[in-house]
């Protein structure tokens, strides 16, 4: 592939970087050509494995790209770059003060670079993979596309807050039972969308189940498991009162 920077390659065998076009693995079909900078912004923010912190934008077209200056680390113009001295965010019930923010940055790298809640995890950057979701008031969101600063004082659920002090929560009891993990990475984004349904539709069927799940993309296959787990924890949910 012309163009292909081989370190960033082999730093992250999903994401490709080649002469202005970024390609990460599971991207849907047809979509190519450089990403609007809404999307590709968690992917200039950081790419996996903490190689690179802020990944310089790359110039469309030509045969040759090479790579930023120094050790893959960019630098935005004081222009373009709107720093929060305080960021406030509530989180699992906690409320949390975040200083020296840039007003940007996804909610994915507040929540694992300065608060430590690293059960959220990166898969593609363009909210297309569901690894990332978490709730905002409830609602399943992606954490990697979505700007910390427009979430601010508004209710943030992580996998880690899921659970109560005392219990694992229906859904992370089923996904036990069922033995729905395969290599897991995926599996937070999976619990928080299926916990999210649940709150919404207590019984759900099949199709509602394949609905509320579309977004979530599983590389292993454990889809099956998955549709077993949501339907035991409802039924368990449903013995409970509908408690978690």
């Amino acid at each position: 592939m012309p163009g292909l920077w081989p370190g960033l390659a082999k730093a992250d065998p999903g994401l490709f970087f080649a002469c202005g076009r970024v390609l990460p693995a599971g991207r849907p079909a047809g979509m190519t050509g450089p990403l609007p900078q809404e999307q590709s912004r968690s992917l200039e923010y950081r790419l996996r494995g903490g190689l690179v912190r802020k990944l310089a934008p790359i110039a469309v077209g030509g045969q040759g790209c090479s790579p930023p200056d120094g050790p893959f680390v960019h630098q935005y113009p004081k222009s373009q770059v709107t720093v929060m001295p305080t960021l406030r965010l509530n989180v699992n019930g906690a409320e949390h003060t975040v200083e020296d923010v840039d007003a940007s940055t996804p909610l994915l790298w507040v929540l694992r670079d300065n608060l430590g809640l690293v059960g959220t995890k990166y898969g593609c950057g363009i909210a297309q993979c569901g690894s990332c979701t978490v709730h905002l008031n409830g609602a399943p969101v992606r954490a990697c596309s979505l700007p910390a600063a427009a979430v601010a004082g508004q209710k943030i659920t992580t996998i880690e807050g899921l659970a109560s002090a005392d219990a694992l929560h229906p859904l992370q009891q089923a996904w036990i039972e069922h033995d729905v993990p395969q290599c897991g990475y995926c599996q937070s984004g999976q619990l928080m969308s299926a916990a999210a349904l649940l709150q919404q539709n207590a019984a759900p069927s099949d199709d509602d189940i394949d609905g509320a799940m579309a977004g979530n993309i599983c590389r292993c296959g454990t889809y099956q498991r998955i549709r077993a787990a949501i339907h035991t924890a409802a039924k368990n949910m449903a013995g409970k009162g509908g408690s978690a």
